[in-house]
């Protein structure tokens, strides 16, 4: 049972003039200061909920709280899920790898930044990291499903952005493969229906078997970001000379394109992307998505590879359900 809260506290007072000296000068909107506002605020709550687990003096003194013995005490209530800042029931359970580690990262910036010896934190023993990779929990894909039904809208969002949305809702909604979501062209997306057609094309299959075709109801957020990402893909191609080439996925900036005789010509925005160059984009925008999401409650983050978020597709919602798609597929092995 944890511990009564503690009264207000001089560490926690000195460590937000330290916070407020670090991200003094950024925008609201930074990652890095997102996440280190949010390891404060954690430092805040573990106090709190459980000064039993800290050195004698962590309250009072700054020096404690950021030293050694009370950082590993903290990564390892972090790591327990005790430090989130809602407590309900969805909200139980163990934190991420990537999470504890982004926390031991800020944590360090911190002390630094707070004039302090270094914390000695050992590193994760790899016999702890699953050989499997692991899938993207059930919370964090519900949380991207409302992230894109507000983004999808937000008219300053960049092309990049807009085109990373639209990806992130067609493979939660069916388990596209790289492949298959790198294969998909304008006539396998009716956004006035709010369906998409895809040809599934398992690693293993015999090839002289036919590929499976499913057409799939989309979810609401998702019929959103993709009706958002064919406008802003409209404008892109108008930069290409001829007619329209028809595929979904479009580059968003100019880049060039190399030969076998190692010569290169130019490539112009709004030009197809090939299936390595869909996963790229992908891989970037998860990237950026982890950084601007740092510290939202509920928020993990995600792994950059698209396999990781394919194999999460759960038979989540009823056929129909609200938010979630009315036909959704479990990915193949």
């Amino acid at each position: 049972m944890p511990a009564q809260p503690t009264p207000p506290s001089a560490a926690l007072d000195t460590l937000q003039s330290v916070v407020a000296q670090m991200t003094a000068g950024l925008d609201n909107g930074d990652a890095v200061g997102k996440q280190v506002r949010w390891v404060a605020g954690m430092l805040g709550r573990a106090l709190e909920r459980h000064p039993d687990q800290f050195p004698p003096d962590a309250a009072d003194d700054l020096a404690v709280l950021l030293s050694t013995p009370s950082a590993l005490a903290f990564l390892d209530l972090a790591r327990a899920g005790e430090l989130r800042r809602r407590t309900g029931r969805a909200q139980h359970g163990p934190s991420s790898d990537a999470s504890v580690d982004m926390a031991a990262t800020r944590l360090r910036d911190i002390t630094r930044a707070a004039g302090l010896p270094p914390l000695d934190l050992p590193a994760r023993p790899a016999e702890s990291q699953s050989p499997v990779n692991p899938v993207v929990p059930a919370q964090p894909r519900a949380l991207l499903l409302r992230h894109l039904e507000a983004a999808a809208d937000h008219w300053e969002a960049g092309p990049e952005a807009v085109r990373l949305l639209a990806m992130l809702g067609l493979v939660l909604d069916t388990g596209a493969r790289s492949g298959e979501l790198g294969a998909l062209t304008l006539h396998d997306v009716d956004a006035k229906a709010g369906t998409v057609r895809i040809t599934r094309r398992p690693q293993h299959r015999v090839r002289a078997m036919p590929p499976v075709v499913e057409t799939i109801a989309l979810s609401k957020p998702t019929i959103a970001a993709v009706r958002r990402w064919l406008e802003v893909r409209a404008d892109l191609v108008t930069h290409l000379q001829g007619s329209d080439h028809g595929a979904l996925w479009v580059s968003v900036r100019p880049g060039h394109n190399e030969h076998p005789d190692n010569t290169t010509s130019p490539r112009p925005v709004g030009s197809p992307l090939m299936a390595r160059g869909v996963l790229r984009s992908f891989e970037r925008g998860i990237v950026r998505l982890n950084l601007g999401m740092a510290g939202f409650p509920g928020w993990e983050p995600l792994s950059t590879r698209m396999e990781q978020l394919r194999r999460a597709i759960e038979l989540e919602a009823p056929p129909g359900g609200e938010g979630g798609p009315a036909r959704a597929v479990r990915p193949r092995p």
